[in-house]
């Protein structure tokens, strides 16, 4: 069976035996974080990680957390449309880590976790507001991220791209007519019920 579960999902021990598991070649820093803040930073609500399991074993895992575009950020707010008479921040989601254990890549599970950032996008959309996924990309992960939709904003330093994907909201004419609403609501909740993520189907099951 594969699923989506929630950091919180986990004890103390059970967290410790997944993270002590986990390989991550080359990229240390997010090893380091699953290791020592992840637990930490999950319980005290800054940051919520989710791990991809299948057959027992924990291959991925994102972080994602609560944004706002500023008054600002004029060149993102311009790509997504947004009025200039809009003088207040606009809500986002992002994503902050996202790592596939070695021995799992080339398994696409890093496009399905992209597809739950979605998710939780358009979850967040309908309850509180979000307009926007955002990812701070290293340089071999852009075309992954373009390959899913994401456009580049801004290079920053240390190797890193700001990117992003506009999540149009489902109550304006982005989505074109009511069956392509229909549909694409659907697809959220298919893959929700595919990755038992049944708090997140509710929301959209009301929807239809």
């Amino acid at each position: 069976m594969h699923q989506i579960i929630g950091l919180g999902e986990f004890s103390n021990s059970e967290f410790k035996s997944i993270a002590s598991k986990f390989e991550c070649t080359g990229h240390q820093k997010l090893l380091d974080y699953l290791l020592h803040n992840a637990h930490s930073h999950h319980k005290q609500g800054f940051f919520q990680t989710y791990f991809f399991q299948n057959e027992g074993h924990n291959k991925a895992y994102i972080s994602l957390a609560s944004t706002h575009i500023t008054e600002d950020s004029k060149k993102l707010r311009s790509e997504l449309d947004v009025s200039e008479s809009m003088l207040y921040d606009i809500p986002a989601l992002k994503i902050t880590r996202l790592c596939v254990s070695d021995q799992f890549k080339r398994e696409k599970i890093g496009t399905l976790l992209i597809e739950f950032a979605k998710i939780v996008a358009y979850e967040q959309q309908v309850k509180i507001g979000c307009r926007a996924l955002l990812v701070d990309s290293k340089s071999e992960a852009i075309e992954f991220y373009e390959s899913l939709g994401f456009e580049i904003l801004s290079e920053m330093e240390d190797d890193i791209t700001s990117m992003f994907l506009d999540i149009p909201s489902l109550r304006s004419k982005d989505v074109k007519n009511e069956s392509e609403k229909e549909e694409l609501v659907k697809n959220f909740i298919l893959f929700c019920e595919t990755f038992n993520l049944s708090e997140f189907s509710s929301v959209f099951k009301k929807m239809l």
